[in-house]
C-alpha cells in the first residue's frame, strides 16, 4: 500500500501539495505514480498498470469514493485516451492497495487504486502552473541520424524531431460559508 498523506500537523498542506508536484511524471496523470508499487509495471504502450501480472483492465480505480472505471475498457476514465477528467493538480492524497483489500475495495483481480481531491478550507488558496516541454533544450539522439547530400557527398547529420507541449491550469478554493461550505475548482 502506497499513500501519500499529511500525517502531522505541523505540515501545511501546500507543502505536500508541491512534493506531489515536483515528482517526475510525464504527462501529469497522478495515476501514473501507481508504479512505484512493489509488483506494478506498465501494461502495454497505451498507460495501463498491471499489479502482480494481473491484466491492467481487471483493476479498479475510485475517486472521492466513487467509480472512475471506463464502461466498456474496463480502465481507469481517460487512461489510454486523450481526454482526462481528473487533473493531478487536484489530487490531496492517492492510495494503492495490491492485495488482501478489504471488500470496499472489491470489483478487481489486480490492484485498486484510490484518490481524494483537495476541497476548500477557511481560507482563500489557489496556484497557478504552467508546463513548457520542448526539443529545443534536448540533446541529440546520436541514434537518430539522416543521410543527406551535400556538394555531391553522402554526409550523416543528427536530426531532432520537433516536440512541444505546453501544460497549464491551476486551482482556487475557499470558504463560502466560513467552517460550513467550502467550494474548490481546478482546470487543467
Amino acid at each position: 500500500e502506497i499513500s501519500v498523506r499529511d500525517w502531522s500537523s505541523d505540515v501545511c498542506s501546500s507543502d505536500l501539495e508541491l512534493s506531489l508536484d515536483n515528482l517526475p511524471i510525464n504527462g501529469r496523470r497522478w495515476s501514473t505514480f501507481a508504479l512505484g508499487t512493489p509488483g506494478a509495471v506498465p501494461d502495454g504502450n497505451f498507460g495501463l498498470v498491471s499489479f502482480r501480472g494481473v491484466s491492467g483492465l481487471l483493476n479498479n480505480n475510485t475517486v472521492d469514493g466513487g467509480d472512475n472505471n471506463q464502461a466498456f475498457f474496463a480502465e481507469e476514465k481517460g487512461r489510454t485516451r486523450i481526454s482526462y477528467s481528473i487533473s493531478q493538480s487536484s489530487i490531496q492524497e492517492f492510495q494503492v492497495n495490491t492485495s488482501n483489500y478489504s471488500a470496499e475495495y472489491g470489483r478487481s483481480a489486480g490492484g485498486v487504486v484510490n484518490a481524494i481531491t483537495k476541497s476548500g478550507e477557511n481560507r482563500l488558496h489557489g496556484e497557478a502552473f504552467w508546463f513548457f516541454r520542448s526539443s529545443d533544450f534536448g540533446a541529440f539522439n546520436p541514434f537518430q541520424t539522416a543521410v543527406v547530400n551535400s556538394g555531391g557527398t553522402f554526409v550523416t547529420v543528427p536530426i531532432k524531431p520537433g516536440d512541444k507541449r505546453h501544460q497549464f491550469g491551476g486551482n482556487i478554493g475557499g470558504p463560502i460559508v466560513k467552517d460550513k461550505l467550502f467550494f474548490f475548482f481546478n482546470a487543467d
